[in-house]
Order: C-alpha cells, then structure tokens, then sequence
C-alpha cells in the first residue's frame, strides 16, 4: 500500500468513526462524505513573510474539485 493510499484509509477511518458518534445531526441522516482532488496552487511571497503569507486556489469544478476515483500514486481504485 503507496503512502497516500495509507493516509487515505486513516481519514477514512476518522470520517466514518466520527459519523457513527455524533448524534447531532441524526435527524439529517448520516454523513456521506465525498473525497475529491483538484489543482491547487499556493501564491508565496520569497522575500517578505518566506512561507507565512499564502493564498490558496481551487480551479476545478468552481472550487469543488472533482471526485477522487483513483489514487494519484499507484492508480488503485479508492
């Protein structure tokens, strides 16, 4: 298993863990999670702030991305 494939599993996990225990929203139903990927770039400033002062952009899907079918490093299917 390829390291995004690890931690993929891990936030799996925590979503499905976290939508078993809260009751909050029971009513609503349960939580449906939708994994997604998208270009993102970040905008540095190199001599003030170094790494502290950043934007980030989405330009996929008007900020939605799109859905994650496959893994980016080995190609297997999530």
């Amino acid at each position: 298993m390829c390291d995004f494939c690890k931690h993929f599993k891990i936030i799996k996990d925590i979503n499905d863990e976290a939508s078993k225990k809260d009751k909050l929203y029971e009513q609503y139903g349960d939580y449906k999670y939708e994994y997604t990927v998208a270009i993102i770039t970040h905008s540095l400033f190199t001599k003030l702030c170094k790494n502290n002062a950043c934007r980030t952009v989405d330009y996929m899907k008007n900020g939605k991305g799109f859905k994650l079918n496959y893994c980016p490093e080995c190609g297997k299917e999530l």
